[in-house]
């Protein structure tokens, strides 16, 4: 059992994983689709450059990954504001430089539930038309 398993309940559904990114991240469902998969696909490179630390190669191949992703994302500017706005959500923790990061056990309970339910669920056919499969709204 991992550290976080023991400090937070596992994320069960796409309905959670809206309400947890709405509580410790501030999202807002007026988001572009694209924020969520960036999310995950961010804490997926922080995860390997994290857990590759004893291979020297994996570490240094995740750490140009990582920062390759940064850089052709945003602008310097936008990069230092993620990082930093990730770090205060207790996600990832950065060290000397703003490349040097890594995951912090939020995180990992985060990319488990970004990597459990990517999507909403289908919509319910007995809801009543309009309802949001994920709970929408703020």
């Amino acid at each position: 059992m991992e550290l976080w398993q023991r400090r937070w309940q596992a994320i069960d559904s796409h309905k959670a994983l809206i309400i947890a990114l709405k509580e410790h991240m501030g999202y807002c469902t007026c988001a572009y689709d694209n924020a969520v998969p960036f999310l995950r696909d961010f804490l997926r490179l922080v995860d390997r450059r994290t857990n590759g630390a004893s291979d020297s190669e994996v570490f240094r191949q995740a750490s140009v990954d990582l920062e390759a992703f940064l850089r052709n994302s945003s602008s310097s500017a936008v990069q230092s504001w993620f990082v930093y706005a990730l770090d205060k959500a207790d996600l990832i923790t950065h060290g000397f430089n703003l490349y040097d990061i890594l995951m912090m056990d939020r995180g990992w309970w985060l990319l488990d539930g970004l990597e459990r339910f990517p999507e909403p669920p289908p919509p319910d056919e007995d809801a009543e038309p309009g309802a949001a499969a994920d709970g929408g709204g703020m």
